[in-house]
């Protein structure tokens, strides 16, 4: 797939979606809303053929929330819990985002609605950890900060001999 081709796909899943003014130009990003109202960007990079997609998770205040930022790199390093997507903080915006990139050659309208409702989805529910996490802390209760260790990494240091 070219990256022209990329572009005409997806303007033309936006345009069937009722956004008109879809890529026009130089426009290389798009916002919209997941079917469960969460804030989404799709931006297709110029020359390029991989969707990047972004949808807020949550707004942090900072320094304030300097352990809810700690936690969310955390969650970088379980698979499990991002779905191969990943969480990056805008200094900007001051939001919390959720990134997921997609090859446009492997996406047709019925795969994009199912990965951008499928990313709506994981993004409310790590919203629903983070906040559940904030309140914690609020409370003055020490907060879980993810799954406990596996028994492995307690072991202690062995010493191997090469012979």
């Amino acid at each position: 797939m070219r990256p022209i081709e990329a572009r005409e796909q997806l303007g033309q899943w936006l345009r069937t979606r009722g956004i008109a003014d879809a890529l026009e130009g130089q426009r290389e990003r798009q916002a919209v809303r997941t079917a469960n109202g969460m804030d989404c960007l799709l931006w297709l990079p110029l020359q390029d053929t991989t969707l990047f997609i972004f949808v807020v998770v949550t707004e942090l205040t900072m320094p304030q929330d300097n352990d809810i930022l700690a936690l969310s790199m955390a969650l970088n390093l379980e698979p499990s819990r991002t779905h191969g997507g990943s969480l990056g903080y805008n200094p900007v915006s001051r939001q919390l985002m959720l990134r997921s990139m997609h090859p446009m050659s492997s996406l047709d309208e019925p795969g994009l609605d199912r990965v951008i409702t499928q990313l709506g989805t994981l993004a409310g529910s790590l919203k629903r950890y983070i906040e559940g996490y904030r309140h914690q802390q609020a409370a003055g209760r020490r907060a879980q900060k993810g799954p406990a260790p596996s028994p492995a990494f307690h072991l202690g240091a062995r010493r191997f001999s090469a012979n």
